[in-house]
């Protein structure tokens, strides 16, 4: 699955929080992976695979600036409410995978974190390609090119806040792409939105062949949203870790929401 949000200038607090004093290691130090620099814009500013801390995400998310040196993109967001600053992708697989790769030997557990890696950057070099342009012209009357997403910075987690088994990687898009003139400018963001669930599509789509291919596993039929478990997990198990889930469900309300979310 791949879920979408956006992110105000503000939402850079919370992460930087997380990554300073580690209060609930969540966005950082309980990364399977540490949070690094993605992305085709990323590659323009020559900070592909760069670690991210937290200053970087201040400038980046929270004023709209070069996340190394502090440097204009543009114009900086202003201070003021409504500003979308980036956007949260989530991708997270079915929960079948997450439970072999959470209980399987290491050279298994290893394949699955692979396979949903690829799978997902396989997503985001198509959003890039479909989603990642720009507007210009009298009320930003005409849509160009851009040069690809900046500074994605992606973090890979083992659990679910409730501690269930739940890979899952964060991808933080900043509200900035350099378009063909060689000028910053905000993402049209309709486009991002319209294909989100083409997207999510390609990323379970692309996790299913991986693992097929390198683990040999068969799946269940493909239902209406595009999701598939594999065969063989038992079901007790998918059910005993799926407390954050069942929480929700028993108190008959929407998922609790961090505040950078609550926009």
């Amino acid at each position: 699955m791949m879920s979408l949000v956006k992110l105000a200038p503000d939402a850079w607090r919370y992460f930087a929080e997380e990554i300073a004093t580690g209060r609930e290691d969540y966005y950082a130090r309980s990364a399977e992976r540490p949070g690094l620099f993605l992305g085709r814009g990323a590659e323009v500013l020559r900070i592909a695979g760069q670690q991210v801390d937290a200053l970087m995400l201040e400038r980046l998310i929270g004023q709209g600036r070069h996340p190394i040196d502090g440097s204009a993109l543009g114009r900086p967001f202003p201070d003021r409410p409504g500003i979308v600053a980036g956007f949260g992708l989530t991708f997270s697989p079915p929960k079948t995978v997450s439970i072999l790769w959470g209980t399987a030997d290491s050279y298994t557990s290893a394949a699955v974190l692979a396979a949903h890696e690829r799978s997902f950057e396989t997503s985001l070099a198509f959003l890039q390609d479909h989603a990642a342009f720009t507007r210009i012209g009298a009320g930003g009357v005409f849509q160009v090119d851009s040069e690809g997403f900046l500074a994605a910075a992606g973090f890979t987690h083992r659990t679910s806040r409730a501690a269930d088994p739940q890979l899952h990687t964060h991808v933080l898009v900043a509200n900035k792409v350099r378009a063909e003139d060689g000028r910053w400018r905000s993402l049209d963001a309709r486009e991002l939105f319209e294909h989100q669930k083409a997207a999510g599509m390609l990323y379970k789509a692309a996790l299913r062949a991986e693992l097929a291919t390198t683990l040999g596993v068969h799946w269940t039929e493909v239902d209406e949203n595009g999701i598939a478990e594999i065969e063989g997990v038992p079901q007790v198990l998918v059910e005993a870790w799926s407390s954050r889930r069942k929480a929700v469900e028993e108190m008959g309300v929407r998922r609790d929401k961090p505040a950078w979310r609550r926009r």
